[in-house]
């Protein structure tokens, strides 16, 4: 299952990127984010209700726009489109009413996340909105078919694995990670392991640990549960090591900048490549350089197939 978070700018544009991302992409959901990196954008809600409406009405190729084109295997009436929820910034009033906002536009599933924190955030968190949700799903049938998405860390430390029960207990079933760059590993890496929190994971480890943990510590089925690897490909070293030096969280093994640095389409190809097989969630820092890899993964299923 491919997952891709993208960002709303306006109706017309969003649907020709949306074409876009299909066009190159076996897409099953559309994730619309909430002020990423506590910028202003469209409300999520509002962006995703609208464009499920939209394309699964009229189908995006019988919209008219000169930049659209035709998608000819894309089913729009399958096209999930997912809003988020960002924690922060709201009030439990506010939060009460988005969820019932979800339920008046009919959106099958949500993303939440506590967002960052500043000095206007809120102090309510995710487990304060599942709480909620619980309340909601007692009253309201609708609350218990509502597919919710949570983040979870790619280090595993005590931290990540509290939060990652708690979530559990409120019976979440879908996880996305932070992004990865490392998919697989080359050697032999036991579960039993000691390892620095600080050190980085490769997914394949993570995978393992985590279905392991479920299984073992939890006494419940691994199976049920539905980890996405988070993929953010890059197109230029210098944002890499920005994002780096930002320390919000994503690590970019060193590896990963000097690849890019060599050839950016052929190391994120690679990427992509090791991730057949997993549920992933794929956003982006720029469309433009988006764009640039999906048509780049497009090519390569072409030449897969001839």
């Amino acid at each position: 299952m491919i997952l891709f978070e993208y960002i709303p700018q306006s109706l017309q544009l969003d649907i020709a990127n949306i074409t876009c991302i299909c066009n190159y992409l076996t897409v099953d959901a559309i994730i619309i984010p909430a002020n990423p990196i506590s910028k202003y954008y469209p409300d999520s809600i509002s962006c995703a209700a609208l464009l499920k409406s939209v394309i699964s009405r009229f189908g995006i190729d019988s919209l008219e726009h000169k930049n659209v084109g035709l998608l000819s295997n894309l089913r729009t009436s399958n096209l999930v489109f997912i809003p988020t929820i960002k924690t922060s910034n709201y009030t439990e009033e506010s939060l009460q009413s988005a969820f019932l906002t979800l339920k008046y536009a009919n959106l099958r599933a949500v993303a939440i996340v506590s967002g960052d924190i500043n000095p206007t955030s809120s102090d309510i968190t995710t487990n304060d909105a599942l709480l909620l949700l619980d309340k909601l799903s007692r009253q309201d049938n609708y609350f218990c078919e509502l597919q919710v998405f949570c983040a979870i860390d790619s280090n595993i430390t005590e931290n990540t694995l509290e939060s990652f029960r708690k979530k559990i207990s409120f019976g979440i079933k879908d996880f996305i990670t932070q992004p990865f760059y490392e998919i697989n590993t080359s050697h032999h890496t036991s579960i039993n392991d000691n390892f620095s929190i600080s050190q980085p994971i490769n997914y394949q480890f993570f995978l393992k640990y985590m279905n392991n943990y479920i299984d073992s510590i939890l006494r419940l089925d691994s199976n049920q549960i539905r980890f996405y690897c988070g993929f953010l490909p890059l197109m230029k070293e210098r944002i890499a090591i920005n994002i780096n030096k930002k320390k919000i969280g994503i690590f970019i093994p060193t590896s990963y900048i000097k690849n890019i640095a060599l050839d950016a389409l052929n190391a994120n190809l690679d990427i992509f490549n090791s991730l057949k097989g997993y549920n992933c969630s794929i956003s982006y820092v720029n469309f433009d350089d988006a764009r640039v890899f999906l048509e780049s993964v497009g090519n390569s299923i072409i030449e897969d197939k001839t």
